[in-house]
């Protein structure tokens, strides 16, 4: 290919590519002369395709000036020669290139106007999200209460039932099932520190901050051992519970069983990590439970607020684990999927200390450090827990 019309005799132009030329060309400096172009001259560079040399078609070939204004985008001005005059074409082509410009400009702050309404945007956003998730959670409350109103559905009472039958099931001969004592459960309630806080959330916490938690778990330990002894299973929700073709009850993953409190296979069905029930029917399902423990004449002396004591205490000292668990399980062994369940576990935790005068160091550790810390790394989970944020 030629160089540009009117240049094919400018040392200047050097054909670098098919279809395509540099131009040296020279503007005035106090360097070293500029073959052909007079004197102190300084060389720049522009890429021109030959039909852009042909563009003003007036025999004349255009003096450009590289002049970038962004690091996107660059000016292409046409400059006059000495004392000539610019071309209509070369003037038209100069007012093109100075609206293109401006254009880029607009779009430019256009898109800086973006960025700063972006935030609201995706706020509004997680608002109607929030306000969607409630509208949804009141209908489903509406149609579980219209089904509940004699009791109990059909699932929750064999689930129910299922517990007081593993409750009374004779200890092995050959295998005396281990307790679930004071060690084992202050052990597990640490990885809430350990895990959840210490490695999850990368949380620093005070030798005062750690007592209140350390204090708080010995206080449910010592009170969990006063409820009866039981068969527990110790992982009792939904994904470990079958309906089986016969109607009967399918029960798996018992392998950690224990000997332990009489309320803790109730709190994994009822406050199950994967499935939340509205409070109040559980509250009602663990009024329920209690009485057929008295029916049973296993239960005689504790009464409904007493055994919702118990049950909420136990909530707490299963939900500080869980947490802990969840925690682990992503950051030891790569199972991220349980991190989406963090959220309503802290939300039963939450609720299950928050009206007990002896939880109330705990509980403002929570709300005030261990919960914006959480949601600062997890904003998704405002929705289910805003009503604790201060």
């Amino acid at each position: 290919m030629r160089p540009p019309h009117g240049l094919s005799t400018d040392p200047g132009w050097r054909r670098v590519s098919s279809g395509c030329y540099v131009v040296l060309h020279c503007a005035a400096s106090t360097a070293a002369p500029c073959p052909g172009r007079g004197s102190a001259p300084s060389l720049q560079m522009t890429m021109m395709d030959s039909s852009q040399a042909d563009f003003f078609g007036d025999g004349q070939s255009p003096s450009t000036h590289h002049s970038p204004s962004t690091p996107e985008a660059s000016r292409l001005k046409v400059l006059p020669r000495g004392r000539e005059k610019l071309s209509p074409a070369q003037q038209r082509f100069n007012k093109l290139l100075a609206r293109v410009e401006n254009l880029g400009r607009q779009l430019q702050d256009l898109q800086q106007l973006a960025d700063k309404l972006r935030p609201p945007h995706l706020a509004r956003m997680a608002e109607l999200k929030r306000k969607m998730d409630e509208a949804r959670r009141e209908m489903l409350v509406f149609l579980h209460q219209r089904l509940q109103r004699k009791g109990l559905t059909a699932a929750q009472q064999k689930a129910m039932r299922e517990i007081l039958l593993m409750q009374q099931s004779p200890s092995p001969e050959n295998y005396p099932i281990p307790p679930y004592d004071q060690t084992r459960l202050l052990f597990e309630m640490s990885l809430f520190k350990d895990w959840f806080v210490a490695q999850y959330l990368d949380l620093s916490l005070t030798p005062e901050e750690i007592k209140v938690i350390d204090d708080c778990c010995q206080q449910i330990a010592t009170a969990i051992a006063e409820q009866p002894t039981v068969f527990v299973h110790r992982d009792y929700h939904s994904r470990n519970l079958m309906l089986l073709a016969n109607g009967k009850l399918g029960v798996i993953d018992f392998q950690d069983a224990l000997m332990g409190a009489i309320t803790y296979d109730l709190v994994s069905l009822l406050r199950d990590a994967y499935v939340e029930w509205p409070n109040q029917q559980v509250v009602a399902w663990v009024e329920e439970f209690r009485q057929l423990l008295v029916a049973q004449g296993r239960l005689t002396t504790v009464n409904q607020p007493q055994f919702l004591t118990w049950f909420d205490w136990m909530g707490a000292q299963r939900h500080l684990k869980v947490l802990g668990i969840f925690a682990r399980l992503s950051i030891r062994d790569d199972k991220h999927g349980y991190l989406n369940d963090i959220p309503l576990v802290f939300k039963y935790l939450l609720n299950e200390i928050k009206d007990y005068p002896e939880f109330k160091q705990l509980n403002q550790l929570l709300i005030n450090k261990i919960l914006p810390s959480y949601l600062g790394k997890n904003p998704q989970a405002a929705a289910m827990l805003e009503k604790f944020v201060q």
